[in-house]
């Protein structure tokens, strides 16, 4: 009789020790997806405050009486919004600036998708436009506004704005960063990605890093421990070690075969590493135009979104 006893308390000490390993197995399960660069926290509550329209928007307004204007904060993200008014539900391009740029200056973009039935939307990116009070490093900043956008993309798919995943994510230089990173997020599947004078492969990245930190912060030197901070960063969201996350996604790619602030091979890196595992991708070069896109490139790239999104 005790020796039954015995073998009863050591199975119950081994159920209960069985228990305890699985509940330690779960809670370390939850704590990294909670915590993973790729999954997308919801947040509790959307709020929305209108901004003061400024005179860049009222500028844009009076040249296009045809669009509605719409400029606001989600959630403390500042968002402007352009469309046209006429009942119809639409596809929607997201196009997010390069640095040290803000949305009004993407404006003329936005307003050339708008007036071709899109629904355009621009953010600034942290430490930039509305934002710019926070002194950050680069990725750093491509890291949040990716996570900003992922943010933005929820409330419009909430609210029936974006139906079916029909949207684009795209953006110039560290706005196509941003974009890419987008992309990798577990808990979105635009059908599309385009990214102009940029980089998908932030391994290659660093000989441009230096100027582009001087862009932000104004020196010509990096504390080595504060660099070291933002590799990891750059490490953890980097496109193009996550190459499987873009299966289901038109890529676009455009660059220009003397851009000296990317160089063109970086981004035709990214390129073979997405072709070469099966990525719809397709890359347009062109040349004489460094760290920019030829007006003419961008009715041609609209025609191609077109192919996807409508």
């Amino acid at each position: 009789m005790a020796k039954r006893k015995r073998k009863l308390r050591k199975s119950i000490k081994l159920t209960l020790l069985l228990i305890l390993v699985l509940f330690s197995i779960l809670s370390i399960n939850l704590f990294f997806k909670n915590n993973d660069s790729d999954h997308f926290v919801t947040p509790k509550e959307y709020k929305i405050v209108e901004s003061t329209i400024n005179d860049d928007i009222i500028a844009m307004t009076n040249s296009n009486p045809n669009l509605v204007f719409h400029d606001y904060m989600i959630n403390g993200i500042p968002v402007l919004d352009i469309y046209k008014d006429d009942g119809e539900n639409k596809p929607v391009i997201f196009f997010t600036h390069g640095l040290g740029g803000y949305k009004e200056g993407v404006a003329y973009i936005l307003t050339l998708f708008a007036n071709n039935g899109y629904r355009a939307i621009g953010i600034d990116a942290l430490s930039h436009g509305e934002r710019e009070e926070k002194e950050s490093m680069f990725f750093e900043i491509v890291d949040q506004t990716a996570n900003d956008l992922a943010l933005v993309v929820d409330y419009y798919i909430k609210n029936n704005v974006i139906i079916d995943n029909n949207y684009a994510v795209s953006g110039v230089s560290m706005g196509g960063m941003i974009s890419y990173v987008f992309a990798t997020k577990d808990d979105f599947d635009p059908k599309m990605v385009v990214g102009i004078s940029t980089c998908g492969n932030f391994d290659l990245f660093w000989d441009s890093y230096l100027s582009y930190t001087k862009v932000i912060n104004g020196i010509d030197s990096i504390d080595e421990t504060i660099q070291m901070d933002d590799m990891e960063i750059a490490d953890k969201i980097n496109p193009s070690k996550k190459i499987d996350k873009f299966i289901n996604k038109k890529v676009l790619i455009y660059h220009s075969f003397d851009d000296e602030l990317i160089k063109y091979d970086k981004e035709l890196d990214f390129y073979y590493k997405l072709y070469d595992n099966g990525i719809n991708v397709e890359m347009v070069s062109y040349d004489g135009y460094g760290h920019s896109i030829p007006d003419e490139f961008v009715d041609v790239m609209l025609e191609k979104i077109d192919e996807v999104l409508k």
